[in-house]
């Protein structure tokens, strides 16, 4: 079985225009990989607009954050959102963990999309997109939970509080040992997002290791104060983890000893021009 979804993946891998467009850049002008790949994320850069949807993806009415729940749907207000149900990367964590670890990575990544686009799905919505039943849809968003895994759902934002966001969240999931690839197609970000994250993460805990307050913090940062916040709450949290401390204090050893570095190159350039 295992075997036979390897193949799918490696069968299914190929069918999208990015494929497409690659070979005939390698075949027609005998570019090389690296360059037919390049030249591919700089054209498809040039359609970065709502009209234009990438492999995958799919045009979706979704009910605007604003609107309460329990609001009636006839009345709320609703809002135009892209979501992407299919990416290269799902094809390989089905072949290696299956079909219902797959739905619970689009669930996922569908409704912090959403979010990200001032709308939340239902789980009607969910049902819909994946073309599964509602029952299946709230057993996956119960695992999830287990899991300790927030999904923003319409039946649930409303009702989060402090430390919820998809920062925190991408947090989160990096401290328990998440690729920030992965984070990356979970919550529907960029990987650089993922990568900036995690480093203004460490500005904040080294700079409440210095004694700064986290109005300072802010203030030097750009960062809000919520967010400054929601990430030295995540710092306490997961440092009274006897398995994740090591690694939480190795991050911010890592992410100081690099400052320093920085710090220390530059200097050597302004005495040496």
């Amino acid at each position: 079985m295992l075997c036979e979804e390897n193949i799918l993946a490696q069968r299914l891998a190929v069918k999208n225009d990015s494929f497409t467009l690659i070979n005939n850049l390698k075949d027609r002008y005998a570019l090389s990989l690296a360059e037919a790949e390049s030249l591919d994320k700089e054209i498809r850069g040039f359609f970065n607009d709502s009209s234009y949807l990438e492999d995958g993806q799919e045009f979706y009415t979704a009910i605007h954050i604003s609107e309460p729940a329990g609001k009636p749907l006839k009345i709320c207000n609703s809002k135009r959102i892209i979501l992407t149900l299919r990416c290269k990367q799902d094809l390989k964590i089905r072949a290696k963990d299956g079909i219902k670890a797959l739905y619970k990575v689009i669930i996922s990544r569908i409704c912090w999309q959403a979010l990200q686009q001032e709308t939340l799905l239902t789980q009607e919505d969910i049902a819909f997109l994946l073309y599964v039943s509602r029952a299946s849809v709230k057993r996956l968003l119960a695992e999830l939970k287990k899991e300790d895994q927030y999904i923003p759902t319409r039946g649930n934002y409303h009702d989060i509080g402090p430390g919820t966001s998809h920062k925190y969240e991408a947090l989160k999931m990096y401290i328990k040992g998440m690729e920030p690839s992965d984070i990356a197609m979970r919550l529907g970000h960029a990987l650089n997002s993922i990568e900036r994250y995690i480093d203004d993460f460490s500005l904040v805990v080294s700079a409440a290791q210095e004694d700064y307050s986290s109005v300072a913090i802010a203030r030097f940062t750009g960062l809000s104060e919520k967010l400054v916040k929601e990430y030295l709450i995540l710092f306490d949290r997961y440092s009274l983890d006897d398995k994740l401390k090591p690694f939480l204090d190795d991050l911010i050893a890592d992410f100081k000893n690099r400052k320093l570095l920085k710090k220390t190159q530059n200097n050597s350039e302004r005495i040496n021009p």
